[in-house]
């Protein structure tokens, strides 16, 4: 659903991804430590129940996902995602952040790598869905990541060990092997039998054990275990493996910058499939990155990106990788300058970027046409243009109070109620809301709705992480209302079912005022991510001066103040580095 660069996900770690880099350590001296760099990400690894592919999903998922969750939720809550039970509207709102291509996956990442299946082979890829080490390896029951800069792959028959290059350190003569352990020791199997090897392949638990556990956690049997840890600790003390940690460790750092790369753009070989209005691109690595089912596909070289329509002429965007940034939504699509483009819903015009944001307002207008055709009693395209908003965003407030009158004025009234019960969840504060909950209770003649424009305010009710604005990705937070309005602004004029008046209908800023509102926010938003970053490093190396430290942090309290101005009412979220207390 989004696209993921390293500088992207390190803006996401405040609400989707929270960054911890941590430290392998084997516990053996202090002055004899190996290191290698992991983030923590806040993914979990989730089968698409449409497709059947393996892909990670955010743990902190939008609220019209089926796999809900307002903040971090623990992986458990994924556990039925994949029953025929789910439809396939709902499986289209979970909250990818690497899209569901593949066969299997590891089921985390451990040193910035996860081993995935593709096609029969086995690769390990980074978190921005890039391939470090391309499939070439056989399939195993269990995927992993690395451990101490190396993984344990299966090599024909037989199992050995690769650096982060791909290059085979440990030749493959096991008939099963697991990653080492932080006391250098990975399990091995020979012959039936569990046993265990150092960094240099050697058998220093011989093979004799018919379970794992006997011979690491039992205790008396597990001595021979013990003795082996004992004695790696004092000869990697005495530097005796320093010819082989070195190199693997080199090897790492080397390919832990290309990792780090934000700017760094894997290139791909596509082949188009499909015919007619099933058509789509698969990469030279055996993904589906365009699934066969679009009438027309363009690729966008400068941004990266395909554009895709539909048999109903509907366009959507995926990036190059595979990420759907917009399922088939607009009508219209203008070329993307400095990243932004114009997009159009029944002839309401709005800007997107080419990382997956919509501008907020954009919905507002398409909600006060809505109105203004619901003014001249012409409910049928009133109708068309709730509905339009609820494709991009099921939980606009705005359009499901609104499409929810006519429902039930059309004697639809279960229907109606379903949307007024959404809206008054979403927005329990809202006076208007309830007001029309109790009014659709009473007899058609005594209904007197209210219909909701752009000046709603919805208390500090419905954060929309999900599909209608990416902002999240950035750090950022919108108001659910998708107005842009703040809890602390005030309610505008709204009109009755009888006393409707166009007056309450907002005029629309022109486009090219939008793009420059929205390129000069958003540059002091990337300005904020920066001092972010800056303050991320101080915290993880303990390299930082208190002053310094409480100057970026006023700097990005000022920041978040002229981002609220300058968008017109957005609340850039507060990162948890300007509330660091170091």
């Amino acid at each position: 659903m989004f696209r993921y660069s390293f500088r992207f996900v390190s803006k996401m770690l405040n609400q989707r991804i929270c960054l911890r880099v941590l430290t392998l350590v084997f516990c053996f001296s202090v002055q004899n430590l190996i290191t290698f760099a992991q983030d923590t990400y806040e993914v979990i690894d989730l089968k698409d129940p449409i497709t059947g592919k393996w892909g990670y999903a955010s743990k902190i998922q939008n609220r019209k996902s089926p796999v809900k969750g307002i903040k971090k939720i623990a992986a458990s809550s994924f556990s039925n995602v994949g029953s025929a039970l789910m439809s396939k509207e709902d499986a289209l709102n979970i909250d990818w952040v690497i899209p569901p291509l593949y066969d299997a996956v590891a089921s985390e990442f451990s040193e910035d790598l996860a081993g995935v299946e593709i096609g029969g082979l086995v690769g390990f890829i980074d978190i921005n869905n890039r391939f470090i080490i391309e499939p070439r390896f056989e399939p195993v029951d269990n995927l992993t990541g690395f451990k101490l800069g190396l993984a344990a792959v299966k090599i024909g028959v037989k199992y050995g060990f690769i650096n982060k290059k791909g290059e085979v350190v440990i030749s493959p003569v096991y008939d099963y092997a697991e990653n080492f352990k932080e006391n250098m020791l990975a399990t091995i199997k020979q012959n039936g039998k569990f046993g265990a090897i150092d960094l240099k392949g050697d058998i220093v638990v011989p093979c004799k054990y018919v379970a794992e556990a006997a011979m690491v956690t039992v205790p008396i049997s597990n001595k021979p275990y013990k003795s082996a840890c004992d004695s790696i600790k004092k000869a990697f003390d005495n530097q005796a493996y320093s010819s082989i940690y070195t190199p693997i460790k080199e090897c790492a750092d080397e390919v832990q910058l290309r990792i780090s790369d934000s700017l760094w753009i894997q290139p791909l070989v596509t082949t188009p499939l499909g015919e007619d209005s099933y058509k789509g691109i698969k990469d030279n690595y055996n993904r589906m990155i365009i699934p066969c089912q679009f009438s027309s596909i363009e690729y966008d070289e400068q941004n990266h990106l395909y554009i895709v329509k539909n048999a109903s002429n509907r366009i959507g965007i995926y990036s190059y990788k595979g990420d759907r940034f917009f399922h088939p939504l607009f009508d219209e699509i203008g070329p993307f300058e400095g990243g932004i483009s114009e997009v159009s819903v029944e002839g309401v015009t709005g800007i997107i970027d080419s990382d997956g944001w919509i501008d907020p307002s954009f919905m507002d207008d398409i909600c006060n046409a809505g109105l203004e055709y619901d003014g001249e009693g012409n409910t049928s395209k009133a109708r068309k243009m709730y509905e339009r908003i609820l494709d991009i965003d099921p939980n606009h407030v705005m359009a499901l109070n609104n499409l929810a009158i006519i429902d039930i004025n059309n004697e639809d009234y279960n229907k109606g109620m379903k949307k007024l019960k959404l809206a008054h969840k979403l927005a329990p504060d809202n006076a208007l809301i309830d007001e029309n909950l109790h009014m659709a209770k009473k007899n058609r003649n005594e209904r007197r709705w209210n219909r909701i424009n752009t000046g709603l305010e919805i208390a500090l009710a419905v954060v929309t992480i999900g599909t209608i604005t990416y902002a999240a990705v950035n750090g950022q937070s919108l108001s659910s209302s998708g107005s842009g309005m703040t809890p602390s602004e005030s309610l505008s004029s709204t009109g009755t079912a009888d006393s409707y008046s166009s007056s309450g209908v907002n005029s629309k800023s022109s486009t090219s005022t939008k793009k420059v509102s929205y390129a000069n926010w958003k540059s002091l938003d990337v300005s904020y991510g920066d001092y972010e970053e800056q303050l991320i490093k101080m915290k993880t190396y303990g390299n930082y001066n208190v002053d310094e430290v409480r100057r970026i942090q006023k700097e990005m309290k000022e920041l978040r103040g002229k981002i609220y101005k300058q968008s017109g009412g957005h609340v850039r979220a507060v990162s948890p580095m300007e509330t660091w207390n170091p």
